[in-house]
Formats: structure tokens, C-alpha cells, sequence
């Protein structure tokens, strides 16, 4: 419902408390009608830069080491733990 980028990260900001940032190299678009990602798409057509073996540098989780997931069943519902490892970035 906003023109540009700008107006909608507003937006965003007023309802959440913060704008949402781009991930990595790239940058938001706005083609009038749908947001999306000049490196990684759209949310119904996403897309990953190419993966190479030995390659870090493949996606938004580049900087995750590895992670877990834990889950249980408690009352009425799932409770979900998800835990990253961030990879050591050397100074």
C-alpha cells in the first residue's frame, strides 16, 4: 500500500519498532506492486547466489556455523529451541 521503499520501511518501523535491513550485498526493489531482494528474489520466486564446493558464501545463513533444533510437545502446542552458531569472523 506505499509508493517506494522508503514509505513502506516507515511503515514497517511505526508498526514494529524497526526497518527491516537487507541481508548481505543487494538491496530492496519496489516494482509498484511486489517487494524483492535484487540478490535473493521474492518470497514466491526466491533465489540463492550459486553454491560451490568450499564456497562460504551461499545465502542468507553464510555466517552460521551450525545450529540446532530442539522441539517437545507441552499442553496445548510445540515449543520450538533453535540455536545458531555463528562462524568466527577474523578481525
Amino acid at each position: 500500500g506505499k509508493g517506494s521503499i522508503s514509505e513502506a520501511a516507515d511503515r514497517h518501523k511505526a508498526w514494529f519498532g524497526f526497518r527491516p535491513v537487507h541481508p548481505g550485498d543487494g538491496e530492496w526493489a519496489w516494482d509498484g506492486e511486489e517487494m524483492s531482494s535484487t540478490r535473493y528474489g521474492t518470497g514466491g520466486r526466491s533465489t540463492q547466489p550459486d553454491h560451490s564446493v568450499g564456497s562460504r558464501d551461499f545465502g542468507i545463513l553464510r555466517v552460521v556455523d551450525g545450529g540446532e533444533v530442539g522441539m517437545r510437545f507441552e499442553d496445548d502446542g510445540l515449543r520450538t529451541t533453535l540455536r545458531w552458531r555463528l562462524r568466527a569472523v577474523a578481525k
